[in-house]
């Protein structure tokens, strides 16, 4: 009986072992990637494309539709975010979910996750878009009209833009039957 319960402790360790080399392994996959914020596509606040705004001024139709959305207190920001991850190694990579936390200028505007699966293969790069509607009003009800006019205005100028996206993540990669996060990252960029 000693030798059975002695044989089995045995096969736990050995088990433990293995399933500690797979944690391991498998989080050290992830936390070679590099994660970056590739791009902000489809941009819109108050169904008004920003890109296609003219930096000089608004047209009286986007004026109106930003004093409506401004008097209805519902003012919804519209955008994809495109994290990308790198995998430089020499095995396959991949993650489960992914948390993550918008701020613009500053600002958090949002909190979420997603549970989309990414695998990254060896040595290449895969994208994982993040698409945010987000009701701002409460960033533009002190300052008003003159506010919300010179954010929409950030986002079409030729010169670049005051206007910083930041969004930070924190990928969850799956052991087994546990999920591990990784902690969070914050990756930035200007909107051009």
């Amino acid at each position: 009986m000693k030798k059975f319960f002695a044989l089995a402790a045995v096969c736990a360790i050995c088990v433990s072992c293995s399933m500690m080399n797979q944690v391991s392994e498998t989080y050290n996959l992830i936390r070679k990637c590099k994660f970056s914020l590739d791009n902000v596509q489809n941009v819109s606040i108050a169904g008004i494309n920003l890109k296609s705004i003219n930096t000089s001024s608004l047209t009286a139709t986007n004026i109106a539709k930003l004093s409506a959305a401004l008097l209805t207190k519902n003012i919804p920001l519209n955008m994809t975010v495109n994290v990308g991850i790198q995998n430089p190694t020499a095995k396959p990579a991949s993650l489960n979910a992914m948390d993550y936390k918008i701020n613009i200028d500053n600002l958090e505007l949002a909190t979420g996750s997603t549970n989309k699966k990414v695998s990254v293969p060896s040595k290449s790069k895969s994208s994982l878009p993040l698409s945010f509607n987000i009701n701002t009003y409460d960033l533009f009800s002190n300052n008003g009209i003159s506010s919300l006019k010179n954010f929409v205005s950030s986002f079409s100028s030729k010169e670049g833009t005051s206007s910083r996206v930041a969004i930070k993540v924190n990928p969850t990669v799956a052991i087994g039957s546990q999920s591990l996060k990784l902690g969070y990252m914050t990756l930035a960029k200007n909107i051009n």
